[in-house]
């Protein structure tokens, strides 16, 4: 289409020419197929007289102005007498249909080249589609798995693991620095019938407080190395519940030694989905006639706080339960 536009341009600036012998800028140039594409004049003949194209519109031999309407006029009449006379000067029969079959030759290349083009984009878009409805196929088709034999989790809220991501394993260091942890320390001991003097003695040093935690077995068992006012403790507690593929299962109560060198039963679980870890002392026959520790155990601060929650449930159902909460950061 772009030949075919310079042709009709070729032809009627060619009539232009010869009917009023007309001087084109020396930068108008035209490519003839026999010339190999060897850039040549339209006509050659006299310059432009004028400096500037728009004091002179159109240049006669002898030198004088013609208005647009006589131009165009003149045009015609020569256009209508003689078509071929003024446009043979330019270009010939036989160049004209040369040029034609050039332009369709063309035509028919561009085309070609915008087929193969798009090709590769229209099968990358059907190898897209054809993955999309295999994808959606497949999905489709995927029996939903079930929590039972193998479940994704283990059922229940009482679990023998943790869920993945969760470990205490490390060297904690109680937070004891806030005057409200030791009044409420103090109150804690105080319930349990500590007299003044041990409390005393037991706030002075609880800074020195401290534990080293070790998982393993994916929770299952959870090591505890204490260090406080008493000395040096160590207990391992050994969990029961659900697990994997595993939804029936036997508490265990595994015997221990509490700080006080008494021996009790642990019993030991996961709750919350794994999170929080939980440990019941059965059996202490200490503190206003006797009755079990609980503690619950998880992390906080992206694993860089270690919250223990411990309450003591008196056998005498009249006293409320005796409830403080510790919090560990970590040192290593």
């Amino acid at each position: 289409m772009k030949l075919q536009g310079i042709v009709f341009c070729h032809f009627l600036l060619g009539g232009l020419t010869c009917a009023f012998n007309l001087h084109l800028p020396t930068k108008a140039f035209l490519c003839s197929p026999h010339t190999l594409n060897k850039p040549f004049p339209l006509r050659a003949g006299r310059s432009w007289e004028s400096s500037t194209p728009r004091d002179v519109i159109i240049s006669r031999r002898n030198g004088s102005v013609q208005s647009v309407t006589r131009f165009f006029l003149n045009f015609l009449k020569a256009l209508v007498k003689h078509p071929f006379k003024l446009f043979s000067r330019v270009i010939s029969i036989n160049e004209f249909k040369s040029l034609m079959e050039i332009a369709g030759e063309l035509h028919s290349k561009e085309n070609d080249t915008i087929n193969i083009q798009d090709e590769p984009k229209t099968s990358v878009m059907l190898k897209e589609h054809e993955s999309e409805e295999v994808a959606i196929a497949t999905k489709e088709s995927k029996p939903t798995e079930k929590l039972g034999s193998k479940s994704l989790t283990p059922e229940g809220e009482r679990w023998a693991v943790a869920t993945k991501g969760v470990d205490f394993s490390g060297k904690w260091q109680l937070e004891a620095e806030d005057d409200q942890f030791k009044l409420n320390y103090d109150r804690y001991l105080a319930n349990l019938g500590q007299p003044l003097l041990v409390r005393t003695v037991a706030l002075g040093l609880i800074g020195r407080t401290k534990e080293d935690l070790r998982m393993s077995n994916d929770g299952k068992s959870l090591f505890i190395r204490g260090e406080n006012a008493r000395g040096i403790w160590e207990r391992e507690l050994i969990a029961s519940g659900t697990e994997f593929g595993k939804p029936e299962f036997e508490p265990l109560h595994i015997p221990i030694m509490t700080a006080d060198s008494e021996k009790v039963e642990a019993e030991s679980w996961w709750e919350g989905d794994g999170t929080i870890h939980v440990s019941v002392l059965h059996g202490i026959s200490r503190y206003h006639g006797g009755g079990s520790f609980e503690s619950r155990r998880y992390l906080e601060d992206d694993g860089n706080t270690y919250v223990c929650i411990s309450t003591f449930h008196f056998k005498d159902v009249s006293r409320k339960p005796n409830r403080i909460e510790w919090r560990f950061r970590r040192i290593q």
